[in-house]
């Protein structure tokens, strides 16, 4: 994989990362290592993000009012919750996302029609 790739794919990861986490405390209250645990076990352990860039997204995430910790979880760890600004967030990305797929898998289909040709 070259270089290039490489900052490509973080650039993904980074911009899906917040989506994710929303998600997973729709789901359940997590705290930020079982966050990360539970992106590497989704990932069959293609994408570990680090606890440090977890926690970041989760401080940003909690100033924007997306979601909201609570220090109380197992050893005193903060449990993150999702708001209703946070969900309302998540609905939104998720339909955005949608159509990007949507738009994308046309785009995509027609470009291994001309690779085929």
């Amino acid at each position: 994989m070259s270089c290039e790739d490489l900052v490509l794919k973080r650039q993904l990861r980074k911009g899906f990362l917040k989506i994710a986490i929303l998600k997973m405390l729709k789901e359940r209250p997590m705290c930020a290592y079982e966050i990360m645990k539970t992106i590497e076990e989704k990932t069959g352990g293609l994408w570990v993000p680090s606890y440090s860039t977890i926690h970041s997204h989760l401080i940003q995430m909690s100033m924007l009012g997306y979601i909201k910790g609570e220090r109380g979880g197992e050893r005193g760890k903060i449990v993150y919750r999702i708001t209703p600004k946070g969900e309302e967030v998540l609905k939104r990305a998720i339909k955005v996302i949608k159509e990007f797929v949507e738009n994308l898998s046309v785009f995509v289909e027609e470009l291994f029609k001309e690779v085929k040709e």
